[in-house]
């Protein structure tokens, strides 16, 4: 089900006696696309704008109001962005804009028309509405630059003269093609997109002069096959996105060249995963907001062929709106209409981390258990033994059919134990990997959940029933001796020497003394407020679920568990190798450094789209990940902590600091490393997925900056593509960690 267990110490006999998998290089997740934060917000939230600290988002409060709202953000930690102020609107507010200390909206009123409000957030706390105006139709979308805000209501643009923000007047208006739905300012022109009104329908994009604000003039209308929902300029290129009419469910992104004004023209393009609902542009990337995909990172560096290099979905929420600044992007994303939140991600480097390798399974993986070089990954259905010795092509060894509803497997000598929902425990015996069977089982009274295995003893979560303690000693005959009833539903179970910790779903956590397996009894509780997974590698539990969503709890003393850190992190699997967290969430997992238990921080993570991961386990620097529809997926482990460099700054890491120059290069680069002894020094050079292309080494005789010429290319002899790419030095057991860009 959700987390796995490795016992220590064992080894797989017969057939299954294997050598430990290929060794991996582990990656700076914190060097990837990751989510940094997030802040819930009000119901139906619609837009979202950011400049400097600070951040603002709008929507429709919930019914019976038939009120908008505009929050202010402050964004000054972006891992815990925190709500300041807010302000009613007369209606449902829709898009913004941000300039200086003043936020610009769109909205419409409840019954027809619609409005233009301006909002003073000089007092982020106290926000205020200080001067607006009406029009005939909703404003859907607007734009500020300068002086002047650019209004596109219905099938028309308006000027908008804003210097004196409290007195806001319309000087200019247009006609446009069409319902308009995006509008980007660059210089002296305003785009429009929209859907086009004309023979043919589909959309436009409208070029608008607004040299003289009075008299704005459309220069030129580039139709479009299908409806433009919205556009972002960058120089002489327009990016602009839309979704494929029904039944198609996918998006797409098209470059337009605006070199020349009066002929505009689409350069490159790409569908997107899901259908494009917000746009941005930051530097090297657009960000589209992809519902049900998530943020979706396009590089345009080339225009001609734009580039999908990264996503993040979070968890089952519609992403809907995003804004980016140089190192950060911000989406929205709502579930069910009940839950908004307002997410923050890093992106200095917008690429995704790309498993190593993996292997599909015909039903959904919940679990995942580990043998040296062979997975067992339990499905709802099956168990499959699968070898991992190459990463990066998995090949399944061996199956069987798990009776009823698999839901989490633990491994040890060589068996397999599974927690069979409907009421069953089973043991397998996996001496040929190449054919597991089932040779014991034992009726359970509960809802077999998670499964624990410690000595002869194995540990199940058994639902409404608690916790049961079933002998293993004789694998063909496992007997019940022990058992305790658990304030709810035993979801998940741990094993540290001689307590069992058990997360109860709507309590928390439960820490039962297994001392006597045939008397098990509970000797502390910590409620949470629901729990579904817990890992306990030492004196701290670590568990998901509940109040916060991820709970550091210290069980030095069994009987009284002390909750000590956390984060409001959802998730529905953990567990902990060395100094990091791993957690299972919505379509990836993030990664927590619990270096100090007191003040965990997530350093990075994959957003998807990996199925719904429902299962991790780690080992000798890889993570597998029971991946749900995805099957079996394997990605690197996180580095031991050292200090990063970013660009040509460089980053010392306690002996060892690295930096690249020039940077961007379009040729040849000399990658310097300093170092503070003598010793060989070895760099990697890693494309956008984290996969290794050029290792460079040198001997160094002492202090001093050592230089590693790299000319462009690959392993292959092949120029590497233009993009980001990322350093890392090593020097005995010292790292340091730098990223570059090529361009072409």
């Amino acid at each position: 089900m959700k987390l796995s267990i490795l016992a220590p110490g064992f080894l797989l006999l017969g057939a299954l006696a294997v050598s430990p998998p290929a060794s991996a290089d582990c990656l700076e997740y914190a060097d990837y696309l990751h989510r940094v934060g997030e802040v819930g917000l009000p119901l139906f939230a619609s837009s979202v704008a950011a400049a400097g600290r600070y951040a603002c988002n709008t929507g429709t409060l919930p019914y019976p109001s038939t009120e908008g709202y505009c929050e202010v953000i402050d964004l000054q930690n972006p891992q815990a962005p925190q709500i300041l102020g807010r302000v009613s609107t007369p209606g449902s507010a829709y898009d913004l804009a941000l300039s200086g200390s003043h936020a610009y909206l769109g909205g419409s009123y409840p019954q027809q028309g619609g409005f233009f409000k301006v909002v003073d957030f000089t007092d982020p706390a106290h926000p205020r509405i200080t001067g607006g105006l009406d029009t005939p139709a909703p404003n859907r979308a607007l734009d500020v630059s300068g002086t002047h805000a650019y209004l596109a209501a219905g099938d028309s643009l308006r000027v908008i003269d804003i210097a004196d923000p409290a007195n806001p007047r319309v000087t200019g208006l247009v006609g446009v093609p069409g319902l308009a739905n995006g509008v980007a300012v660059s210089g002296l022109k305003v785009l429009v997109v929209g859907a086009y009104s004309g023979e043919g329908a589909g959309g436009y994009l409208a070029i608008v002069d607004v040299a003289d604000p009075a008299r704005p003039q459309i220069v030129q209308t580039l139709v479009t096959p299908e409806t433009l929902s919205r556009v972002a300029v960058s120089g002489s290129f327009a990016c602009v996105a839309g979704s494929h009419p029904y039944p198609r469910t996918d998006g797409f992104l098209s470059m337009i060249d605006l070199t020349n004004p009066q002929s505009p023209q689409i350069v490159g393009g790409l569908d997107t995963p899901g259908g494009a609902w917000g746009l941005a542009l930051s530097r090297l990337y657009a960000f589209v907001a992809c519902g049900t995909s998530g943020l979706v990172a396009v590089d345009v560096t080339v225009p001609q062929t734009p580039r999908l290099a990264g996503s993040f979905v979070s968890g089952d929420m519609w992403t809907i709106a995003v804004a980016a600044s140089d190192t950060l992007a911000f989406d929205i994303g709502t579930a069910n209409a009940q839950v908004n939140a307002l997410h923050v991600f890093d992106i200095g480097n917008a690429e995704s981390v790309q498993p190593l390798g993996g292997v599909p399974t015909p039903d959904y993986a919940v679990g995942v258990a580990l043998a040296g070089s062979h997975a067992c990954v339990l499905g709802q259905d099956s168990l499959r033994v699968i070898d991992t010795s190459d990463p990066e092509a998995p090949r399944i060894l061996g199956r069987m059919d798990v009776p009823g509803l698999g839901r989490d497997v633990a491994v040890a000598s060589s068996h397999a134990y599974v927690a069979d929902y409907y009421s069953m425990f089973e043991v397998v015996d996996l001496s040929d990997p190449r054919a597991p069977r089932i040779v014991g089982s034992v009726a359970t009274p509960g809802e077999p959940e998670g499964v624990a295995v410690r000595g002869s003893h194995a540990y199940v979560a058994d639902g409404r029933s608690g916790l049961e303690v079933i002998d293993v000693a004789a694998p063909e005959s496992p007997q019940i001796v022990g058992h305790v009833v658990t304030p709810s539903y035993a979801e998940e179970v741990a094993v540290s020497g001689t307590f069992a910790y058990i997360a109860d779903q709507n309590f928390g956590l439960l820490v039962i003394d297994v001392a006597d397996p045939a008397v098990p009894r509970i000797v502390g509780t910590l409620g949470t407020g629901g729990a579904h997974s817990v890992a306990v590698p030492g004196m701290y539990a670590y568990v998901l679920g509940g109040n916060p969503g991820f709970a550091v709890v210290d069980v030095s003393d069994g009987a009284n568990p002390r909750l000590v850190g956390g984060l409001d992190l959802g998730g529905s699997s953990v567990t902990v190798e060395g100094p990091y967290a791993y957690v299972t969430t919505g379509t990836g997992f993030a990664v927590i450094d619990i270096a100090d238990p007191r003040f965990p921080v997530i350093v990075g993570g994959v957003g998807g789209p990996h199925g719904y991961p429902d299962g991790v386990a780690v080992s000798l620097g890889l993570l597998y990940l029971a991946a749900g529809d995805a099957g079996l997926e394997l990605f690197p482990t996180e580095c031991p902590a050292t200090a990063s460099s970013v660009g040509n700054k460089g980053g010392e890491a306690d002996g060892i600091a690295l930096r690249a120059s020039p940077n961007p290069s379009s040729g040849g680069i000399s990658i310097l490393v300093e170092t503070r002894r003598a010793g060989r020094v070895q760099a990697g050079v890693f494309d956008p997925g984290g996969r290794r292309i050029r290792t460079l080494s040198a001997w160094t005789s002492g202090a001093g900056a050592v230089e590693l010429p790299w000319d462009g290319r690959g392993e292959d002899g092949r120029t590497v593509a233009a993009g980001v790419y990322l350093l890392r030095a090593i020097m005995a057991d010292k790292t340091a960690s730098g990223r570059l860009v090529v361009i072409r």
